[in-house]
């Protein structure tokens, strides 16, 4: 039972990001005790089911508001799961499996053993994490580890009409998600080169269904020889329902909807689609390998670039992106001579 002041405090840090909240226990021991009770968490839960918005939330501008959905210990480990991953659209919580399945997400990034969450200590001060600045989260490289590609969080909406139809023969497939967009700040071929992740869901052989990544062109006025250079593999998984769209590995497509997969194993049944459809969105675990005439380039969520324009985040002729790019220039002119 939470008693009146305690339930003013809990309402006071209510408002607070996660990590603020949590670090301000370390101010004394029955602020210590009163966060970390069963009792504050159903508290806080009560009082934001009351409300018409999610429940818990990831953004990139307020960060990790997770603290009235899931106990301590899993924000803890949210936390220090989304510090080694990029952010590539705000993510909304309504309930804690999806966070939890998030974390166990964490094979499909092929972490190592020292990396690994199940390696980590369950309960952990969630105030002692070091706070990376705005610049350092929304870094391309920090992301980034050899050989595994670059890994993100995303969400991704399907309109739910759409889905319907198609399921019932009223339409044509393959059905299209929401537009993760992404962005290759190299500067390819003289400018920033655009590019939108998104799900399909088309009809597999026989009564099927198949759920599968796809990248698309956002970046206008690009020639047919700069695109035949560019390369793109999109590996992830979807923390509810668990499931693993069909992996796309191959050149970058011009068209927004491509043609139906081929005949899969793990196809989806009806009942599959239509458990896909309960979800209000899909929130899925991503890692992209991008490359440019066969070397790594990498990339960062367009949501992620503008916050760096909005902090005065500024990009600059590093000896490595010119480094970058000569190489560019001499693997194009081999290109042309071949």
């Amino acid at each position: 039972m939470i008693d009146f002041e305690d339930g003013v405090l809990l309402q006071a840090f209510l408002h607070l990001d996660s990590s603020t909240a949590f670090r301000m226990r370390r101010c004394c021991h029955r602020l210590r005790q009163l966060l970390s009770a069963e009792s504050s968490l159903r508290y806080w839960h009560g009082l934001v089911a009351s409300t018409s918005g999610s429940l818990g939330s990831h953004t990139i501008k307020s960060g990790i508001w997770l603290h009235a959905l899931v106990r301590e210990e899993i924000v803890s480990l949210y936390t220090r799961l989304s510090s080694m991953v990029a952010l590539a659209a705000d993510l909304k919580f309504n309930d804690g499996i999806t966070v939890e399945h998030l974390i166990e997400l964490q094979d499909c990034f092929g972490m190592s053993p020292s990396h690994s969450i199940s390696s980590m200590s369950t309960i952990s001060d969630i105030e002692d994490l070091v706070e990376r600045p705005q610049e350092a989260i929304l870094d391309s490289q920090k992301n980034l580890y050899p050989d595994k590609g670059q890994q993100f969080f995303g969400l991704w909406e399907f309109n739910n009409q759409d889905v319907e139809a198609m399921l019932f023969g009223h339409k044509c497939g393959p059905v299209c998600s929401s537009l993760v967009e992404f962005l290759c700040v190299d500067g390819f071929f003289g400018s920033q080169f655009k590019f939108g992740v998104q799900l399909n869901l088309s009809c597999a052989a026989g009564d099927g269904f198949v759920l599968s990544w796809q990248p698309c062109v956002l970046t206008p006025g690009l020639l047919p020889e700069h695109i035949d250079c560019l390369e793109i593999h999109l590996h992830g998984s979807a923390a509810k329902p668990s499931l693993s769209p069909l992996s796309y590995a191959g050149p970058i497509s011009m068209l927004s909807s491509p043609p139906a997969p081929l005949p899969v194993l793990d196809a989806l049944s009806v009942e599959g689609v239509m458990e896909l459809l309960e979800c209000e969105n899909l929130i899925c675990a991503l890692t992209i390998h991008f490359y440019c005439l066969g070397n790594v380039a990498l990339v960062t969520p367009v949501k992620g670039f503008e916050a760096k324009a909005q902090v005065g985040y500024r990009w600059t002729e590093s000896g490595r992106k010119l480094r970058r790019r000569s190489k560019v220039g001499e693997l194009w002119s081999q290109k042309s001579l071949d």
